[in-house]
């Protein structure tokens, strides 16, 4: 797992299994920085950064539907414009 300083922002690769479920103190290598780390705030925050991302998905299904529908509405209209050409 990734852990970033949170004094400096420096990211330091960390063994899991080294982070009891209640957390510990960890200090930054590069600043000696020290903090308490806990796995449930960094999970919490992919929660976060997932449901963004699902958000962002549904916005984005919601533009294509937008988008489609106007693609069908010009469809229609030209096909009723070659109808009164011939």
């Amino acid at each position: 797992m990734i852990i970033n300083c949170t004094n400096c922002n420096k990211k330091f690769e960390v063994d899991p299994e080294l982070i009891p479920e209640k957390g510990r103190s960890i200090q930054c290598g590069s600043c000696n920085h020290k903090w308490f780390y806990k796995k449930d705030t960094h999970e919490t925050i992919l929660e976060v950064n997932d449901e963004t991302l699902v958000n962002e998905i549904k916005e984005e299904i919601k533009i294509s539907k937008h988008v489609t529908n106007q693609i069908a509405d010009e469809k229609k209209k030209t096909e009723e414009i070659v109808e009164e050409i011939i």
